[in-house]
């Protein structure tokens, strides 16, 4: 709600000549950005706790297991990285 609030409040839309500008002021764009980067990892590590238990298991499945793992790893960690960029 709070984040909501601050990007209501501090919006840039501005026309100047045959240029439009929107988007969010620091104040607004900073929380929002905190906010995303804290529930993309809290969602990441939602998702592989499941699979770093069945991790111990041995077996074929343990090598699929472990790929999954380091292809979402790299996938979150790029997702994050670029939206941080941006």
């Amino acid at each position: 709600g709070v984040i909501l609030v601050a990007m209501l409040l501090w919006e840039v839309s501005d026309i100047r000549g045959e240029h439009c500008y929107i988007g969010l002021k620091r104040a607004s764009s900073i929380p929002l950005l905190c906010y995303d980067t804290l529930f993309s990892m809290y969602m990441t590590v939602l998702f592989l706790m499941p699979l770093l238990k069945h991790k111990d298991k041995e077996g074929e499945d343990s090598a699929l297991v472990m790929r999954t793992l380091r292809r979402n790893l790299v996938a979150a960690t790029v997702s994050t990285s670029v939206s941080f960029a941006n």
